[in-house]
């Protein structure tokens, strides 16, 4: 005969209580369920990541340190003025500017390649699709980057890129800020550029190039000051000679007039 029911089984203390060989016996009788789950997960994760472009970086140092100031000598003392504690984040942040990154692109000619980043930009369903897809990368047989014949471009050039250029350019140097940092070695003048991208061909051109650029400007911007100095000189005498011209030629224009005579000879001017 069955056991009879008991209505202590109703009890909400006892029905709340679980052993762990009950939920034991819960794991066991789904575990091929949740192997299968874990496995595929797993298997598509790696291979999702397997897919996945390969990513590199390049490091580039530069000493990054301002004008050292003229030593003043008074006797035998000597005073120096130190350096500007802003200067070096000054610097930093020129070095983050998005119009240098994009200086960078235009110099190197980026701009003309449309495919040269051409893997930053899938979204998910194309990464979905390349799961599944069979087509293999093709590699390239020669340089990936564009060959430039003569001057290199010029940052300045930018009126000469067309509509598809510029709006290249711009994309592709918001692409390369994204994998930019720049950081200062601690208690020293070294800054450092780092970038990391898809492209193994363009990341180390691209921060030697950051920093060749960063060079110009600075030394642009460093005498920028005294090249302005020198225009307002260079006008000053100008207007000197032509004032000290027109006084002479009315000063001769009175001698003229007052029947001096002009000559060389002693008393006669």
């Amino acid at each position: 005969d069955d056991a009879p029911y008991l209505p202590v089984y109703e009890d909400e203390t006892f029905q709340g209580r679980r052993s762990p060989y009950e939920y034991f016996n819960v794991i066991l009788k789904r575990l091929p369920l949740i192997l299968t789950v874990a496995i595929i997960v797993t298997a598509g994760v790696a291979f999702y990541m397997y897919r996945q472009a390969t990513i590199y970086q390049s490091t580039t140092r530069m000493v990054v340190e301002p004008r050292r100031p003229k030593v003043q000598q008074r006797e035998t003392i000597s005073i120096n003025l130190g350096n500007d504690p802003n200067y070096m984040n000054t610097q930093l942040q020129l070095l983050r500017n998005a119009e240098l990154m994009r200086a960078v692109v235009i110099r190197l000619g980026l701009h003309k390649d449309e495919k040269v980043f051409a893997n930053e930009s899938d979204g998910m369903f194309s990464a979905v699709a390349k799961l599944f897809s069979k087509e293999e990368a093709v590699k390239p047989k020669g340089p990936t980057l564009p060959v430039i014949s003569g001057t290199a471009t010029s940052e300045l050039d930018d009126q000469n890129l067309s509509n598809e250029e510029n709006e290249r350019a711009t994309r592709y140097a918001a692409i390369l800020a994204g994998g930019r940092e720049v950081s200062e070695v601690d208690k020293t003048n070294i800054v450092q550029i780092s970038l990391t991208s898809t492209n193994r061909e363009v990341n180390p051109r691209v921060v030697d190039m950051v920093a060749e650029i960063f060079i110009q400007k600075d030394a642009e911007r460093e005498v920028e000051v005294a090249q302005k100095i020198y225009d307002q000189i260079t006008r000053s005498i100008e207007e000197l000679k032509l004032t000290i011209s027109q006084q002479e030629q009315q000063f001769i224009e009175q001698m003229k007039n007052a029947s001096l005579p002009l000559g060389e000879n002693k008393g006669v001017n």
